[in-house]
């Protein structure tokens, strides 16, 4: 099956709601309290784990089997939450007090039984003596326990209906755990005090949050010492949290896991040892965060080729210029390369496209107001203003301007270049056969790549896409985001019109990887934000980890794929 998409023959009316990538901080009380924040964290039906570390790879490791329920608990009382599960299968639970190395498998040192097949079980601290021990609910009546062995709930109540789903926590914050229970088809959580009655259990409190397939899970999230609701949304694999405990909508989400993935609550992510750093620009192991983005415009024109130092960008972003002639932002953060180019004059579009890295900025010059835009949003080191320039001899004039970076300057920036796309090694469900691309930015600028040996390999007039080292260019995603030309206002010398592009907003978009085709949508709230690519249900579509390959085509373009 193969697909085209031809950009004005056919307008996408969707919309989706962007997500912002941040975690739940702590509160300035928390270290008047004691209290240490809860993070979720989230396991795959196999009994794989994620605790979630941002800027570093997951710390993950084995506890369970598939089809048993994870738990998290302080199971002896020594401050620490630790993994647990309850099988059903023969009402019996697992729990060990320590947490398994990265990339290891855990074993349990309490098993018991409680409950029967078809109860649903939860953990929490019910006397308030710092040991979470388990509870459960059969047809909307609670049993609780507390002690972590076999035996039979001794603690009452009536909280809830059916088909209610309960978890443990504290929302008072006087210590001692009561009950959250969750309605899905009304999106409502109800909340008690405490669920250790002889009767009906109060209700102390009742919001909406969430939505109707969200996957409850409730937690300390800024460290106040009251519990409040958080969800995970299986159909964005994303994670909102909120602190108040009345109904509204979330304070602070992130994208976390995949769809199958079940939520757990705690503070294990505190009690872990660091992992290894992800590369913010291609998702992959290693890199430093804390390394500034250097960006250069290159010229794609024939009497560019072949291009210097492309191979090791991170991250391309490739866009039509006067003339139909392409031109690439290249973004480089994990390594430098040795030499790159040839380097090409800034446009009206490239500060709104690179605002969000705060970068170095290598270019071989432009007008006076684009280039204060560029210094607005980064640092502008064009051709004159740093050493480290200088005209290759075998090159065309106008063609020859390469940047050597061992000249490169230091700099006394101090900041964190953070993520602005989504990645994931597992391939979205779905999408369409795609193994070739092709793809008309403009009738000079006419391109396309073949998936082999996991990657997309580029071509164009004809021949292999080659880098000055005689390697084929490559990416691990190729995206494609339709944006609508506007008018800068602006000739060139020959007195073609110098083309400017709305790119914020949503468009047509298409994210390929992995073989296959991932149409949708693009959007983007705002020039200090990046790209997201949606699919057809508004699902985030993520990249595979390694090299992103962006075309920003006009509408006027074209592109198939089969």
């Amino acid at each position: 099956m193969g697909g085209n998409l031809v950009v004005g023959a056919r307008v996408l009316a969707l919309a989706f709601a962007l997500i912002a990538t941040s975690l739940f901080p702590a509160s300035p009380t928390q270290a008047a309290n004691g209290n240490s924040p809860d993070q979720v964290v989230l396991v795959e039906p196999n009994g794989r784990w994620h605790i979630r570390t941002p800027g570093a790879a997951d710390y993950t490791f084995s506890y369970g089997a598939a089809g048993d329920i994870p738990l998290l608990g302080d199971w002896d009382g020594d401050g620490i939450d630790t993994p647990g599960v309850y099988r059903p299968s023969n009402g019996s639970a697992h729990l060990t007090n320590r947490i398994p190395l990265d990339g290891s498998a855990g074993f349990p040192e309490l098993t018991f039984f409680f409950g029967s097949p078809g109860d649903t079980v939860f953990a929490g601290d019910w006397d308030d003596n710092g040991t979470d021990t388990l509870g459960l609910s059969r047809n909307g009546r609670i049993f609780l326990t507390n002690i972590n062995a076999t035996s039979i709930g001794g603690d009452l109540s009536w909280f809830g209906t059916p088909d209610d789903i309960p978890i443990g926590g504290d929302p008072n914050g006087v210590g001692g755990d009561g009950l959250f229970v969750h309605r899905p088809a009304s999106s409502t959580v109800w909340f008690t005090n405490s669920a250790a009655a002889d009767n009906v259990a109060t209700t102390d409190g009742s919001l909406y949050f969430g939505k109707r397939s969200d996957r409850l899970v409730v937690g300390d999230w800024n460290g106040d010492g009251i519990d409040s609701p958080g969800v995970f949304r299986p159909l964005t694999s994303t994670v909102f949290l909120r602190n108040p405990l009345w109904s509204g909508n979330a304070q602070y989400s992130y994208w976390f896991g995949r769809s199958d993935w079940y939520p757990v609550a705690g503070n294990i992510h505190l009690h872990i040892k660091p992992t290894g750093p992800i590369a913010p620009l291609t998702g992959l192991a290693g890199g430093d965060p804390s390394q500034r983005v250097v960006i250069a415009k290159i010229s794609n024109s024939w009497k560019a080729r072949p291009q210097a130092g492309i191979n090791d960008a991170d991250l391309v972003m490739e866009v039509i210029v006067e003339g139909g002639v392409g031109r690439w932002i290249a973004l480089f953060q994990t390594s430098l390369p040795e030499i790159v180019g040839p380097l090409r004059s800034v446009r009206e579009v490239d500060p709104k496209l690179i605002e969000p890295f705060d970068a170095r900025v290598l270019h071989s010059g432009g007008v006076a107001e684009v280039r204060e835009a560029i210094a607005g949003v980064g640092v502008d080191e064009g051709h004159g203003r740093i050493p480290g320039y200088f005209r290759e001899a075998d090159r065309r004039a106008v063609y020859d301007l390469m940047y050597d970076f061992a000249e490169l300057p230091p700099t006394d920036w101090h900041g964190t270049v953070e993520p602005v796309l989504r990645y994931d090694l597992l391939a979205p469900a779905a999408g369409q056969p795609a193994t070739s691309i092709n793809l008309a930015m403009s009738p000079p600028n006419i391109l396309s790549w073949e998936f082999r040996d996991g990657s997309y390999f580029r071509s164009q007039s004809g021949s292999e896409s080659v880098d000055a080292a005689g390697e084929q260019i490559s990416a691990a995603t190729v995206a494609v985001a339709f944006v609508e030309e506007i008018d800068s206002g602006r000739f060139d010398s020959a007195g073609s019109p110098v083309p400017d592009y709305q790119v914020t907003g949503r468009g047509d978009g298409v994210v390929f990887r992995d073989g296959r085709a991932f149409p949708g949508t693009w959007e983007r709230k705002g020039t200090d934000e990046f790209f997201t690519w949606l699919d057809a249900a508004g699902r985030p579509i993520p990249m595979v980890p390694g090299r992103t390959w962006i075309h920003v085509t006009p509408t006027t373009g074209s592109l198939d794929w089969s």
